[in-house]
């Protein structure tokens, strides 16, 4: 019996303490609402499960065999220091079973933005060419639960934060783009970006893709190879191999912008991983099959006559320019703000300031930073105290047929905890406007 300290218990970390339960194991599940919440019912009748605090569970490090973090958990967390001022490896379920369990197969998959629609475009070429696989990590279940995945190809959305500690172990690692993210919880912009590509600087690299402008900029190994070699967009053409997909042949969707550049991505990884041709009517199969994933330009139901959209996962300004683009030629009402992670925002307010009819109302504590570039621009904004403000004014504001388009370029911030509560305010909006 092995002794398992689970620091952080959320939806991956109950995952992994039935995993290690079914196995006979020992499992600490030090969580910060431990003090104030009682042990979760699905384990209280484990005699081999305890509940406790991360101050309680700082006593138990010396006899655990294994330390696993839940991704959120920082590395300055006090625990996980202790934890490896101990001596302690410390990674993530998810890094533990990519070192132990993960199949010749795995595929994971990161990058600043456009993970999940990655994940979901590859899972979907692999099962039209016949392959089993299924989404796991940040999107579908986390892979280490008391019953193991039964895909061939498992794909792996990954966080920077999972990322961080990640181990080697036998997969294929893709990064579709690199911006400025998370720079509280790593510490920098450098720290942010070595953690995206740690799996290719382990000894020997693992093997996979990334675009070529980002092998040149950080001198990533020979194993690593360019996207662009394996698929390429021209202006009317998404080319694979020796044949030719005319991209007006693809839903509307997929025509331009990150979501075409996702499907090449996705198109590539799978000749990557499997050496096989990917047939082009697997690429339109899966193109047309595509639904797209809450928060990411979805249309939220509304009654009102204007089109509500729901960007909330657009957390940078660069994921914000592509639903300008989408939507140039209505009247646009654009709600931007949140936490300041200090982006740069110039290149966006000069987007916006192309833009013929969009109005920008901003809020939250990136509002100084979003004035100053809006306003170097010469473009005209409304400040609101919060983001409740921000929709009520738009709701006012925005005629019929336009679209109030919640597009933050930053997280979120309290009182919001995450970008689902946002999304779910901003749904409600919509609902009873």
């Amino acid at each position: 019996m092995s002794r398992v300290l689970l620091i952080g218990f959320g939806v991956e970390g109950r995952a992994a303490a039935r995993h290690f339960l079914a196995r006979g194991d020992e499992i600490i599940a030090a969580d910060k609402s431990a003090s104030d919440r009682p042990c979760p019912e699905e384990f209280a009748r484990n005699a081999t499960f305890r509940w406790m605090t991360e101050a309680e569970a700082v006593k138990e490090l010396s006899t655990s065999d294994l330390v696993l973090r839940s991704p959120g958990i920082p590395p300055f967390h006090d625990l996980v220091k202790a934890a490896l001022a101990a001596g302690k490896n410390v990674t993530t379920p998810t890094g533990y079973w990519l070192a132990h369990h993960a199949p010749a197969n795995t595929i994971t998959v990161t990058g600043s933005k456009g993970k999940s629609t990655t994940v979901t475009l590859i899972v979907g070429l692999l099962g039209a060419m016949g392959r089993n696989a299924a989404p796991h990590g940040n999107i579908g279940l986390p892979p280490l639960d008391s019953a193991p995945t039964t895909a061939d190809y498992p794909v792996l959305e990954l966080s920077s934060y999972m990322l961080h500690d990640v181990p080697d172990g036998p997969y294929a690692h893709l990064v579709t783009n690199l911006f400025r993210e998370h720079t509280p919880w790593h510490g920098s912009e450098e720290n942010y970006h070595a953690a995206k590509l740690r799996p290719f600087f382990f000894t020997p690299p693992r093997p996979g893709l990334s675009a070529a402008g980002i092998i040149e900029r950080y001198g990533l190994p020979e194993e690593v190879q360019a996207i662009e070699e394996y698929a390429q967009i021209t202006d009317d053409h998404l080319i694979i191999g020796d044949r030719h997909l005319a991209i007006t042949e693809l839903p509307v969707f997929f025509r331009a912008g990150p979501n075409l550049i996702a499907l090449r991505n996705a198109v590539a990884m799978v000749r990557k991983v499997t050496g096989a041709p990917v047939p082009l009517e697997a690429v339109l199969a899966t193109a047309v099959n595509f639904r797209s994933l809450p928060s990411r330009q979805e249309k939220v139901p509304s009654t009102d006559g204007r089109d509500w959209i729901n960007d909330a996962l657009a957390t940078v300004p660069e994921a914000v320019l592509h639903a300008l683009t989408r939507f140039a030629d209505r009247e646009i009402t654009l709600l931007l703000g949140g936490a300041d992670r200090e982006q740069n925002f110039t290149a966006l307010a000069g987007e916006i300031s192309r833009v013929p009819r969009v109005t920008p109302l901003i809020f939250g504590s990136t509002a100084t930073r979003l004035s100053d570039a809006l306003t170097a621009q010469k473009t005209k904004f409304t400040a609101c105290e919060s983001f409740e403000a921000a929709i009520e004014t738009a709701a006012k504001m925005t005629p019929p047929g336009g679209v109030i388009l919640f597009s933050p370029a930053a997280a979120s911030e309290p009182p919001h905890d995450n970008y689902t509560v946002r999304a779910r305010i901003f749904t409600e909006a919509a609902a009873s406007a």
